[in-house]
């Protein structure tokens, strides 16, 4: 993104933006699932190609389970479908 027209402080505030992004984005991964965080983790170190194409669609899912297809799991260790309660409710 070209951010030279943007003033010193609008750069200044874009950065924040972006902290303040990344900060409520780990809130609601954990918000989802409690499993979420160290799923992450370990699917972020696995460096082969399925590896990172998961870590992708764990991203873009905010979690294991496809939004496609009907909040199913794509991966396995995980909670065949998504907590109805998110990670507000106990788990039933």
């Amino acid at each position: 993104m070209d951010t030279s027209r943007l003033s010193s402080g609008d750069r200044a505030a874009l950065v924040k933006l972006i902290e303040a992004g990344r900060v409520v984005n780990r809130i609601f991964l954990q918000q989802l699932w409690g499993g979420n965080p160290a799923l992450q983790a370990r699917l972020a170190k696995d460096d082969s190609p399925l590896g990172k194409a998961q870590l992708d669609y764990f991203r873009l899912n905010k979690g294991p389970w496809s939004d496609l297809d009907d909040h199913r799991a794509f991966l396995t260790g995980v909670p065949e479908r998504k907590p109805l309660g998110a990670n507000f409710y106990p788990e039933t």
